[in-house]
C-alpha cells in the first residue's frame, strides 16, 4: 500500500510540493512469489479477486521505473509466475533449477550443463547469458558441506555496512515541466570539444542528465506528436543549437503561419517555402547545393571531413501532403534525403503522430527506417509503431515538450528544452536570440 501511495503521489499529483521533492529510489522486494500469492490468497477471495493482486503488482512493476520505484520479485519455480508479472519484469535471471524446462523463462537454451553449481545462472539473451554469482561464505558452507575458515556472512555484512559510511542512493527527482534553452545544465552539456552536430534535447527522466545526440551520426530526425504537443518548439531548439556552433546553409518549409517564420531571419538561412510551388523551387535549389557538394566529394575532396551542415526543417508536413501537387515533391524530398547524407544535408521533420504514422510516404517511410526521431506526448499503443518499438506505458498524457527519443532499438523518456522565454511568445524570444546570433 504504501508503494501504491508513493507512485500515486508521484505520477498523479506531480505538481504537489511533497511530489516536487528529491525522493530515494525504492527498491521493494518479493520473496517466494508463490508464497506471497497463498498468503493473501484468502484475503483477496473475502474482498475481490485473487488476479486483482497480481494486477496492481504488475501495475506497479510496469509504471514503478519512472517514479524511481523497481521491483525485485523471486520464485522456486516459474509455473508460479502468472504471465502479467513476467512481462512486467524485463530483466529476468534464472539461477539452479529442479526442471529444465523452467530455463525458458531467460530464453531458449541449446546446449543444457549436465552440472549447475551453486551461484551460476542464465540471463535474458538470445542466446542467454551464463554467469557466475559470488556466494556468501555460509553459502559455500552449505553448498560444499565443508567448514569456512574465516568470517561468517553476518560478519561480511556488517563490514560492508560499516565501509559504505555515509552514502546515500541515488535521488529521483521529477523532470521539469519548463526547460529553457539557457538552463545551466543544458549549456554545461555543450561546453567542451564535442565531434558533429551537438544537440541538447532536453533532460531524461532516469537521471535527470542532458540528452545530446549528434545529428551528423543520426542523419536525419522525425519529430511527431498531437497538435500542440512541443513539436515546432523543439525544431527551433535544434536550429538554434546547430547555428549557434556552425555555419552552413538552413532552408525552410512552413505551410501554415509559425514562430519558426522568425528563423529566416538568420544570416545562414537561403529560403522559406510557404506552399507546394515554393517548396518545388526550394527544392531546385538545395539539389543544386548537393549536386556540387556530391561533385567536390567525387573529385578528391577529403571524405573525413565533415561539411559545413544543411538543415531542410519541414514544419506541419502532414499540411504539405494535402496537396494535390505533393506526390512529385514527396519522391524528390525522399531522394535529395538520400543523396545528401555523405554531403551533410540533414532533414528535421515535424507532423502529426495521427496523420504520419500511417503514412504511405517516401520521406517519412525512410526517415522511419533509419529508426530515430522523438515522440511527444505519444499515443503508446501505436506511434511505437513508426520505428518498430514498443513504447513503455504511461499513467497520464504527458506535458508539452515531453516525450520519447527513439534511436534504433533504445528509448528514452525527457523533458525537450524550448527557446522561449517566460513571459514571452515563442515567437518574440525567437526573434531576440535571432538578433543576437545575426
Amino acid at each position: 500500500m504504501q508503494v501504491h501511495r508513493l507512485w500515486a503521489q508521484r505520477l498523479l499529483h506531480p505538481h504537489r510540493p511533497a511530489a516536487q521533492k528529491l525522493l530515494q529510489a525504492h527498491r521493494p522486494a518479493v520473496d517466494n512469489f508463490a508464497a506471497f500469492r497463498e498468503t493473501f490468497e484468502e484475503e483477496e477471495n473475502v474482498m475481490r479477486s485473487m488476479d486483482s493482486m497480481v494486477s496492481d503488482l504488475a501495475s506497479l512493476m510496469r509504471d514503478g521505473p519512472a517514479a524511481g520505484i523497481h521491483f525485485v520479485l523471486t520464485a522456486g519455480i516459474t509455473s508460479s509466475i502468472s504471465s502479467a508479472i513476467a512481462n512486467a519484469a524485463e530483466t529476468r535471471v534464472a539461477l539452479r533449477l529442479t526442471d529444465a524446462g523452467d530455463y525458458g523463462i531467460v530464453g531458449r537454451l541449446e546446449h543444457m550443463p549436465e552440472r549447475v553449481p551453486p551461484g551460476r545462472g542464465f540471463a535474458t539473451g538470445t542466446p542467454p547469458r551464463e554467469f557466475q554469482i559470488a556466494l556468501l561464505p555460509d553459502e559455500v558452507e552449505a553448498a560444499t558441506e565443508m567448514p569456512m575458515v574465516g568470517p561468517s556472512t553476518a560478519d561480511l555484512l556488517r563490514v560492508l555496512r560499516e565501509s559504505a559510511g555515509d552514502v546515500q542512493p541515488p535521488a529521483v527527482q521529477d523532470l521539469p515541466t519548463w526547460l529553457s534553452l539557457d538552463d545551466p545544465r543544458v549549456r554545461v552539456a555543450l561546453t567542451g570539444t564535442h565531434r558533429g552536430l551537438p544537440i541538447v534535447l532536453g533532460l531524461d527522466d532516469e537521471r535527470s542528465q542532458p540528452i545530446v545526440i549528434d545529428l551528423a551520426e543520426l542523419l536525419h530526425m522525425l519529430v511527431l506528436g498531437p497538435p500542440g504537443s512541443g513539436k515546432t518548439t523543439l525544431l527551433a531548439s535544434c536550429v538554434m543549437h546547430v547555428f549557434s556552433r556552425a555555419g552552413g546553409e538552413l532552408y525552410l518549409a512552413l505551410p501554415r503561419p509559425s514562430a519558426l517564420t522568425e528563423l529566416s531571419a538568420l544570416p545562414m538561412c537561403r529560403g522559406t517555402a510557404r506552399n507546394v510551388v515554393q517548396l518545388g523551387e526550394l527544392l531546385d535549389d538545395l539539389e543544386v547545393v548537393i549536386d556540387e557538394r556530391r561533385a567536390a566529394l567525387r573529385s578528391g575532396g577529403d571524405a573525413e571531413t565533415i561539411p559545413p551542415p544543411v538543415l531542410l526543417v519541414l514544419d506541419d508536413y502532414e499540411l504539405l501532403r494535402q496537396d494535390d501537387d505533393f506526390l512529385d515533391m514527396e519522391m524528390r524530398l525522399a531522394r535529395l534525403a538520400r543523396r545528401g547524407t555523405a554531403v551533410g544535408l540533414h532533414v528535421l521533420v515535424g507532423g502529426s503522430n495521427i496523420e504520419l504514422r500511417d503514412a504511405r510516404d517516401d520521406l517519412v517511410r525512410y526517415m522511419s527506417q533509419l529508426r530515430v526521431g522523438v515522440l511527444l506526448q505519444p499515443d503508446i499503443e501505436f506511434d511505437g509503431d513508426v520505428f518498430s518499438v514498443r513504447l513503455r506505458r504511461m499513467i497520464e498524457t504527458p506535458p508539452i515538450g515531453r516525450g520519447y527519443l527513439v534511436v534504433r532499438q533504445a528509448q528514452q523518456f525527457f523533458q525537450s528544452i524550448t527557446p522561449q522565454v517566460e513571459g514571452e511568445s515563442l515567437a518574440e524570444s525567437l526573434r531576440r536570440r535571432v538578433a543576437a546570433l545575426a
